[in-house]
């Protein structure tokens, strides 16, 4: 088929999508699911049931979105009933024993049964072969890459070699090139992440209906989820939207649909306050607000010092990417934000500072660091001033000529170790003469030099950071898992992760802590390779 001809069968499927829907009954898998559904009651007040909860979520989408056996070692139900096995022997008599012995009997024979999804599967498959041309008639959607590799051997073991398979980011611009498309699973499920409701998953991945890359689709689901209705799938108005067929009679026999599965059985479980050292030294010390991230990290932010949290958005439309600091107080569950890791970002900051002072301004090295020191000694001079005064006297002092609000801030940012010093000159100076440091009161030009270089240079990083984001290569794994690391070179690592919860109530946190990563042991993130961090 010449690629004109392709382009043309595009746009003929585009017109007019066909989905053909077959519904396979699993019994054993039914009979798990329901089994595990007993234990939501309990997924609040008890680990092992919210773990047991996710585990059987994570295997029910495995098994109904793929032909890969439940013995697949991607389904995780072997680690699964060892668990819950070894917990039986420990606590014979522990409370939730008579909702785990039910589930442990159904995990056994579902492992013992065969995979009548698979088998569907196969079935449709055979049905076609190759083109003249050698190329393969049929075509398997893989919902997640880590599946294609067992679905590959799957294929193997079944003398389905000839089968092509694509992940559905390979296929967004693909031409129409083959008879037929199958996919297994309801979208909503096969394509599910916690960081998105059902709906949200089911309109961005419609276009696998919707846009097929076949003229025909072969959908296979489990008996017991919900139709699919065309609505639900398009983001077009519905005076733009081409016919689409659509045949799916629903579960069987009238039978109720399982949307609770649709969810996810993952329990949503009380959000953990991250362990914190104690801090005596209150120079040392902030009042922060932790961000618990789906990497399994937190981040604490305090609204006034330290750094800013720093969102990343797409533009579903144009898919352009923003990535801008945010208040602490916009901050909300669901959001994606980007934190750099280890000791490179304000290493690079005061490095490329340092260059445009020497490139732009014509400064030697020794003016700079000089200029730096006078920074550091407004920082001490304002640390000791707290010590022998208090801020209650300090704060009198500065609201003689500043505002409340300001005279605040002003006890408090110049602490953060990136401040260089107040906006205006007579905040500059109000703040010097209050703590005892007027000998710094001609300085505050310097001053604002370096504080322009530190930004010019913050912004730069920004860019190359934002350039790095634009190949959108991280998304995949942000919608599956919720977070991903970047490696950008001299700038360091990058966390893209998105934030599970924000616990208003503020904690003492060193003041080193603010807008770093902190892992679930209470210590510092200082370098992370791909994939760490998963719990």
């Amino acid at each position: 088929m010449s690629s004109l001809a392709k382009w043309f069968a595009t746009w003929l499927t585009a017109q007019q999508p066909l989905v053909s829907t077959s519904r396979v009954q699993w019994r054993e898998l039914e009979r798990t699911t329901a089994a595990a559904a007993a234990l939501r009651p309990f997924a609040g007040m008890s680990s092992v049931a919210a773990d047991s909860l996710t585990s059987v979520s994570g295997a029910w989408r495995v098994l109904t979105a793929t032909p890969l056996p439940a013995t697949e070692s991607a389904a995780g139900l072997s680690d699964l009933l060892g668990d819950i096995e070894r917990f039986l022997a420990e606590h014979p008599h522990h409370s939730l024993c008579e909702q785990l012995r039910p589930l442990r009997e159904a995990l056994g024979e579902l492992k013992d049964s065969s995979s009548p999804i698979a088998a569907r599967v196969a079935d449709v498959l055979r049905e076609y072969g190759e083109t003249d041309g050698g190329h393969p008639e049929a075509i398997l959607i893989v919902p997640r890459r880590q599946w294609r590799r067992p679905v590959r051997r799957w294929l193997a073991r079944e003398g389905l070699d000839r089968v092509d398979t694509a992940c559905p980011t390979d296929l967004r611009t693909a031409p129409v090139s083959h008879r037929a498309v199958v996919l297994v699973g309801h979208l909503a499920a096969a394509f599910s992440s916690a960081f998105k409701a059902p709906e949200v998953t089911l309109r961005e991945k419609g276009w696998l209906l919707t846009a097929p890359v076949a003229p025909l689709v072969r959908l296979i689901v489990p008996a017991d989820v919900p139709p699919l209705r065309p609505e639900d799938l398009w983001l077009l108005p519905n005076q733009a939207r081409p016919r689409l067929v659509l045949h799916d009679s629903g579960p069987p026999g009238g039978r109720q649909a399982s949307q609770e599965w649709l969810s996810g059985l993952d329990a949503s479980k009380k959000p953990r306050r991250t362990p914190h050292p104690t801090v005596t030294s209150a120079e040392e010390q902030a009042q922060a607000v932790e961000v618990q991230l789906a990497s399994g990290h937190a981040v604490f932010f305090h609204p006034e010092v330290g750094p800013r949290p720093h969102e990343v958005a797409i533009d579903e439309e144009t898919g352009s990417i923003a990535l801008s600091s945010v208040p602490m107080a916009a901050v909300t569950t669901g959001m994606v934000i980007a934190e750099r890791i280890g000791s490179a970002p304000r290493q690079q900051v005061e490095a490329r500072a340092n260059e445009w002072l020497e490139t732009r301004q014509g400064w030697s090295i020794d003016r700079i660091n000089k200029v730096r020191g006078y920074a550091a000694s407004l920082k001490s001079a304002l640390r000791q001033a707290l010590a022998e005064h208090g801020q209650a006297r300090l704060h009198r002092e500065l609201t003689r000529t500043l505002s409340n609000d300001y005279a605040r801030v002003l006890l408090r940012n110049p602490l953060d170790a990136s401040y260089i010093a107040p906006q205006s000159r007579a905040a500059f100076a109000a703040l010097v003469r209050a703590v005892g440091a007027s000998d710094l009161l001609d300085r505050f030009d310097d001053l604002v030099m370096v504080r322009t270089a530190q930004r010019q240079a913050g912004e730069n990083i920004r860019r190359d950071l934002l350039t790095l984001l634009t190949d959108h290569a991280w998304a995949t794994d942000i919608d599956e898992d919720g977070w991903a690391v970047l490696h950008a070179g001299e700038l360091g690592s990058l966390l893209l992760a998105v934030v599970t919860a924000r616990l208003d109530e503020p904690v003492v946190v060193p003041a080193a802590w603010l807008g770093v990563p902190i892992d679930k042991k209470g210590q510092r993130v200082t370098a992370l390779a791909a994939k760490e961090g998963r719990s």
